[in-house]
C-alpha cells in the first residue's frame, strides 16, 4: 500500500483522497454562495421620491458612489451579518423606511472596511444621517427602537400621504 511519511508519520494516501474531496467541496460551496450572495440583494438605487420604503443594500463601490451623487437625505445602518442587534432591529429599519423621505440604506461594516473608518464606526448597529452635501447630521448607536424613532423624528422629514 502506498503511504505518504512525514517525519515520524505515515498515512496511506487513501486516507488523504477524502480530505482533498471536502476541501474541494468547500471550495465550490464557497464560491457558489458568494455569487448568490450578490444575486440576492438589490440591484440598482433609486431616487428618495421613488423609494416604496424598502431599505437598500450596498452591494459595491459603484452603488454608494450612485447614491451619493443623487445629493439627497440618507439614512446609513451599518450592519454586519454576525451581528444579533443588527437582526433583531432591521425589521423596524424597515419599517421605519417606509414613513420616511430618505434612502434607508445597509453598509456592511465587513465589505466596506473603508466607508465605515470614514464614518469612525465603532459599534454596530450604527445609524449615520447625511445631508444632501453628504455632511453628517446625526449619528446613533445601538438596536433602541424607541431612541431610533426619535433619531429619524428630529433629523428626517416624514414621507407626504397620497
Amino acid at each position: 500500500m502506498a503511504t505518504l511519511c512525514i517525519g515520524g508519520i505515515c498515512i496511506p494516501y487513501t486516507a488523504i483522497i477524502p480530505f482533498i474531496l471536502m476541501g474541494f467541496k468547500w471550495l465550490l460551496s464557497f464560491f457558489a454562495l458568494s455569487s448568490s450572495k450578490k444575486d440576492d440583494k438589490n440591484k440598482g438605487i433609486a431616487t428618495a421620491a421613488e423609494t416604496d420604503g424598502s431599505v437598500q443594500i450596498i452591494q459595491d463601490d459603484s452603488d454608494w458612489e450612485s447614491l451619493k451623487s443623487k445629493k439627497e437625505t440618507i439614512i446609513l445602518k451599518f450592519t454586519a451579518d454576525w451581528c444579533s442587534p443588527c437582526k433583531a432591529i432591521a425589521p423596524y429599519f424597515q419599517e421605519l423606511s417606509q414613513q420616511y423621505a430618505a434612502h434607508f440604506v445597509e453598509l456592511d461594516v465587513d465589505e466596506f472596511d473603508e466607508i465605515s473608518a470614514k464614518y469612525q464606526v465603532k459599534a454596530m448597529p450604527t445609524f449615520l444621517i447625511l445631508s444632501s452635501d453628504e455632511s453628517v447630521v446625526g449619528t446613533l448607536t445601538g438596536s433602541d427602537q424607541n431612541a431610533l424613532k426619535t433619531f429619524c423624528q428630529q433629523h428626517l422629514v416624514p414621507k407626504q400621504e397620497g
